[in-house]
């Protein structure tokens, strides 16, 4: 992310270096006072153009970072209420704290992974406490103050710290945007880099550069952490309908190569109330297997309820890839009482060379449906063969072949 802007930011600058380059001779034409005035006048327009490029890129990078840390309601009222322009003091302030910890790193940027990882720490150790000092500083001002009232409007438990949270991440996506769109001379002035950071004889600031925007990045991500797995809450007057909601969200590692996450929402509008529970476990056992579950409840407000439950197990079986799958779902209260359908499939093969089955069943009603098919040639033939019965009793078979000739 920031290696895009750091390109997208050169060749920003080489196209305004050439503009005012080409001005620059016009204003030295002898005899010409006129014309000097007009590359002058040239100049600066070329120099505000830049500035305003630089602007646009320092927004998207901020944006850019925010948006992959923070979940879609905090990063949307975090861009209806601040902008990175607001923040320039801020990150100018955060730049320089990395700044001045550089000293203290050598030339760790250069070296192998582990030093440079040992370089990212010492930047984001000096990074964090700095942002925090900032957030709580640029809380009391207006700006802060109008995303205080802005959160404080749908966050009804905690408001303080989910905006002090969104405070530091907003910092530290400004100190990175930041950071990505510097000129080259102005970082190399402020991290003050000598002879212990040459490359070649030469100095490079691309390890440092590229290392700083890592520690701020890393510090917006850790902190937009603990709001993806906070409760919120969100309330809205439409056509006189009162509606309230609560959101939750949650990811966990559960060790032995098996993560799990879990959402749920329940909605009340005019006193009507919608539940949804989803979760979800994966979990891989070995080089070649891996099993999924997910679940998933809605029950609604006139009494009706749905589940549905899935898993998979993917595997492979005398060097073939083998994959199993079958899931139930229910339909419970309404007119039509309770109805369930239970799925399976089984495929054998790749996508090219196969054997499969799936089928449906309806306990209820009876109903059910077989497909039996195979896949060879290289994907150029299929054959499919189904048979079933409808609620209704009405049995069917069908049998099929395609051949693929070029």
């Amino acid at each position: 992310m920031g290696d895009l802007a750091l390109g997208e930011r050169d060749k920003a600058l080489k196209t305004d270096n050439a503009t005012a380059g080409g001005q620059s001779g016009m204003s030295q034409t002898p005899g010409a006072g006129g014309d000097a005035a007009q590359g002058q006048s040239g100049e600066v327009a070329a120099g505000a153009e830049a500035e305003k490029k630089r602007a646009a890129a320092n927004q998207a990078q901020w944006e850019a970072i925010l948006g992959k840390a923070l979940g879609d309601k905090l990063f949307d009222l975090l861009k209806e209420n601040v902008s990175a322009a607001q923040l320039t003091k801020y990150a100018e302030q955060g730049t320089k704290a990395l700044a001045d910890q550089l000293g203290s790193l050598g030339d760790k940027a250069f070296k192998d992974d582990k030093s440079q990882a040992a370089a990212l720490d010492g930047f984001m150790k000096a990074l964090s406490p700095k942002l925090k000092e900032m957030a709580d500083e640029w809380l009391k001002g207006p700006s802060g103050q109008k995303l205080f009232g802005a959160v404080s409007e749908w966050v009804q438990e905690h408001p303080k710290t989910v905006v002090a949270s969104l405070a530091v991440a907003a910092i530290g996506a400004a100190v990175g945007a930041y950071l990505a769109n510097m000129d080259p001379p102005a970082l190399e002035k402020m991290f003050k880099l000598g002879k212990g950071f040459s490359a070649g004889g030469k100095i490079d600031i691309g390890p440092i550069q590229k290392l700083a925007i890592q520690a701020a990045s890393a510090t917006v991500a850790y902190e937009a952490k603990g709001l993806s797995a906070s409760i919120t809450a969100a309330m809205e007057n439409k056509d006189g309908h009162k509606t309230t909601s609560l959101e939750g969200k949650v990811k966990g590692d559960l060790g032995a190569n098996t993560t799990a996450n879990a959402s749920g929402k329940i909605s009340d509008t005019d006193g009507k109330t919608t539940t949804s529970v989803d979760a979800g476990i994966e979990s891989k056992l070995g080089k070649d297997t891996k099993v999924q579950g997910t679940g998933h409840l809605v029950k609604n407000p006139d009494g009706t309820a749905q589940v549905k439950l899935d898993a998979g197990l993917d595997t492979k079986l005398g060097g073939k890839d083998v994959s199993v799958s079958g899931g139930v779902s229910q339909t419970r209260g309404g007119a039509n009482g309770t109805s369930t359908d239970v799925t399976g499939k089984v495929k054998l093969g790749d996508d090219k060379n196969n054997m499969t089955a799936d089928g449906t069943w309806n306990p209820q009603t009876r109903a059910f449906n077989l497909n039996f098919g195979s896949t060879s040639e290289d994907g150029r033939m299929t054959a499919t063969q189904s048979f079933g019965r409808d609620a209704q009793g009405q049995r069917s078979d069908k049998t099929s072949l395609d051949y693929k000739v070029d």
